[in-house]
C-alpha cells in the first residue's frame, strides 16, 4: 500500500486492519500452496507493504508547531495515544523518519517482515513490550525521548539500534 492508503487504513482502526492484515497473510500461504508464490511475491509485498515514513503522529493535546519539516503526512488522532496495539503485519512496514507525538504503544504487535523505525523520533514513551519481530527490526538513529520498553519482545532475526538515543534525561 502506498502512504495514503496505509494511513486510511490504519485511522479505521485495529479490527479493519487485522482483518486486512489476516487476508494478506491467507494469500500468501495460498499462493505458496499452488506453487504461485515465485510469480506472484512481488504484485503480494506491493499491496501487502505499509508505509507510515515521515508521517506525524498528533495526539489530542499535541503540539503541531514542534512538527517536524521532514514531515509530509500527518494523522491527527483524537486520543493522547498512538495506538498500534495488537496490530499485525503481515510484510515490511517503514515508519521511517515518523514522529510520535505521544505514547506509542505497539504491545503485542506481530511484525512479520522487516520493520523499519530508523530516524523515528518517540516523544513519549515507546512500548514495545511482548511484540514478535519475524525478521529485522530497525531503530537505527531513532530517538527516544520519554524511554522504551522492550520487555519480553521477541526478533528473529537483526534486532538494531546503531546511534539510536535516550533522551531521558534532556526532557
Amino acid at each position: 500500500m502506498d502512504r495514503d492508503e496505509t494511513v486510511a487504513l490504519f485511522l479505521q482502526g485495529r479490527e479493519a486492519w487485522n482483518a486486512w492484515a489476516e487476508k494478506m497473510l491467507a494469500e500468501r500461504e495460498a499462493l505458496k500452496e499452488a506453487s504461485r508464490w515465485a510469480a506472484e511475491r512481488t504484485r503480494w509485498e506491493k499491496k501487502a507493504w505499509a508505509d507510515f515514513s515521515r508521517c506525524f503522529f498528533l495526539v489530542a493535546g499535541g503540539d503541531e508547531a514542534k512538527k517536524t519539516l521532514a514531515t509530509v503526512k500527518t494523522i491527527q488522532l483524537d486520543s493522547g495515544a498512538i495506538e498500534f496495539e495488537r496490530f499485525l503485519f503481515p510484510d515490511d512496514v517503514s515508519f521511517d523518519k515518523a514522529t510520535f507525538s505521544g505514547d506509542a504503544d505497539f504491545k503485542a504487535a506481530s511484525f512479520s517482515g522487516d520493520a523499519n523505525f530508523g530516524n523515528a523520533a518517540f516523544w513519549g514513551t515507546a512500548t514495545f513490550s511482548i511484540t514478535t519481530f519475524s525478521r529485522h527490526a530497525y531503530f537505527a538513529n531513532a530517538e527516544f525521548w520519554q524511554g522504551a520498553h522492550f520487555v519480553g519482545a521477541t526478533c528473529q532475526n537483526l534486532l538494531l539500534f546503531n546511534d539510536a538515543k535516550s533522551l531521558v534525561s534532556q526532557r
